[in-house]
């Protein structure tokens, strides 16, 4: 998913440069800060690092520890936090710096924050999560290209409206679930629909105001500034932003899907009609009989004044979508 979000930020570059052709008044920028201390960088690295090894640590059980697995990435921040107000406290030997931190946290933003994630739990706890997932099945059926598109486009209209991160966490066993009903119980891969998944919430929560924390707190901060952002300002950029991004990853993760595996030629739907309308032109020919045997199709003898060509590779045929 790496290249589909790198190739959908060149995409909404593209955007942004088109939206803001008349920009182009000279910037002058002035340095209001003299950094004194690198100790807050090292502090903020030293976050990023400690969350990431977080999200590897293994699932407890149950009771206390799996109350504080749920909070590890909140208290890693709080705690990371409350180190550099104590040593700024130290250092100057008062409580400014302390009070500053408190005068400079944004309640509104917090308290939005606190609303929507309060707001995913009980959807959640009300089984409408449960009732979209068999809603996706019931319109997709066992067709993995009509799944991927439906968690694609369904993902960035939800995450214009809810945070991306419980809505994720919610929906990846959704659509596990979703692949094991595939194939008349069969099951299908679900990595392919995870990437939809993640497509889907992390580019389209970029479409509005409230999609994503991020974007809740930069207008909180503009706020604080005197600058206000309108919703209708923030969408005519957003809109052909996010479309431009998320369009750019859809269509190469599938690609990708189509090109890169070969070992489970069933997540490529192209490959499969291919294949059909290989077997009924050939059919009509008389050149194969479409009996399938360990999931190939088997050449019968050859047409009076043909002959069979060599099948490439170690006996298998050319499959186009490799």
């Amino acid at each position: 998913i790496f290249f589909g979000v790198e190739l959908g930020a060149l995409a909404s570059l593209g955007v942004l440069l088109f939206t803001f052709r008349h920009e182009t008044q000279p910037i002058s920028a002035t340095v209001e800060t003299e950094v004194t201390d690198t100790v807050p960088s090292a502090l903020m690295l030293l976050t990023v690092g400690l969350l990431i090894a977080a999200s590897f640590l293994p699932q407890p059980a149950g009771g206390l520890p799996l109350a504080l697995y749920g909070l590890r990435s909140g208290l890693i921040c709080a705690g990371v936090c409350l180190f550099g107000i104590l040593r700024a406290c130290l250092r100057r030997r008062s409580f400014a710096p302390f009070r500053l931190a408190a005068r400079e946290l944004d309640c509104d933003t917090l308290l939005l924050l606190f609303g929507l994630f309060i707001l995913i739990e009980g959807i959640r706890k009300a089984g409408v999560i449960d009732a979209a997932a068999q809603l996706f099945y019931t319109l997709s059926g066992d067709d993995p290209f009509r799944l991927y598109t439906l968690l694609v486009f369904v993902s960035v209209g939800l995450s214009a409206f809810i945070d991306n991160i419980p809505y994720v966490a919610t929906m990846l066993p959704v659509v596990q679930g979703i692949a094991g009903l595939m194939n008349g119980g069969a099951g299908f891969p679900p990595e392919l629909f995870y990437f939809g998944l993640l497509t889907g919430a992390t580019l389209g929560g970029n479409l509005t105001p409230i999609g994503a924390s991020a974007n809740i707190a930069a207008i909180g901060i503009l706020r604080k500034q005197g600058e206000q952002v309108r919703t209708r300002d923030f969408l005519r950029i957003g809109i052909p932003f996010t479309l431009a991004a998320v369009l750019t990853g859809y269509v190469y993760l599938w690609l990708a899907a189509c090109k890169f595996d070969p070992a489970e030629p069933k997540a490529c739907v192209p490959k499969q009609k291919q294949k059909t309308r290989r077997v009924q032109r050939h059919s009509a020919f008389l050149l194969f009989i479409p009996t399938r045997s360990a999931g190939r199709i088997l050449p019968a003898a050859p047409a009076p004044g043909r002959e069979f060509s060599r099948p490439h590779g170690r006996g298998r045929s050319r499959d186009p979508c490799r």
